[in-house]
């Protein structure tokens, strides 16, 4: 079974109240169709778009952190 850490539940946790989404981890990430995996890394990359680049435009640690979530939701269903 494939699992996120607590790192990155927190992150997409915090994605998902800026957009007012309530989401309960434990009882729905394994029961997801491959769409609404890809709603959650829609929103995880509004909120790189938005938050994970510096003004010069490099990657700053957070966008990092937000990178690695969508690739970990990504293999959800790969």
């Amino acid at each position: 079974m494939k699992k996120l850490n607590l790192n990155e539940i927190a992150l997409l946790k915090t994605c998902l109240q800026k957009k007012k989404i309530s989401f309960d981890y434990h009882e729905d990430i394994n029961h997801l169709s491959k769409e609404q995996y890809n709603q959650l890394r829609d929103i995880v990359c509004d909120e790189l778009i938005k938050k994970g680049f510096s003004i010069n435009g490099e990657i700053n640690d957070y966008g990092k952190k937000l990178e690695d979530l969508i690739d970990s939701l990504g293999r959800f269903f790969l």
